[in-house]
């Protein structure tokens, strides 16, 4: 029974500091207005994972009279946008650096996928799913 704990314990520490890395950064999304603008897809940036080869789109966009170039987010085996795709970004006010591809119905489930875990953990060891 000891060893479930601290089990659960880890668990429960793993989900919550999954989460923090999260919101640290979507803290400000959600307290800031929003700021937008049309992106250009300008590359491709390169990574690996598990030893395939990984890409993800360079995207360049004006905010504030400066020019930012960003990477998205979301790498994939192919590359999700082509060089020249037009596609609209957004950030929280003065903070063009944390601009994104809006998605919510990802970052909606990245929280479910960490949130779920969290929530089974405080229950069992609360007692309420035993």
């Amino acid at each position: 029974m000891a060893m479930e704990r601290i089990i659960l314990w880890i668990v429960l520490g793993f989900c919550g500091f999954c989460i923090w890395l999260l919101v640290r950064r979507d803290f400000l999304r959600w307290t800031h207005p929003i700021r937008e603008a049309q992106a250009i897809v300008v590359g491709q940036a390169s990574g690996r994972s598990d030893g395939v080869r990984t890409q993800a789109a360079r995207l360049r966009f004006e905010a504030d009279g400066k020019v930012h170039e960003i990477t998205d987010q979301l790498y994939g085996s192919r590359p999700a946008l082509s060089e020249g795709t037009i596609c609209r970004v957004t950030w929280p006010e003065g903070r063009p650096d944390l601009a994104r591809i809006p998605r919510p119905g990802v970052w909606l489930g990245v929280y479910a996928v960490l949130l779920y875990p969290a929530g089974i953990v405080v229950g069992r060891l609360t007692g309420f799913l035993d």
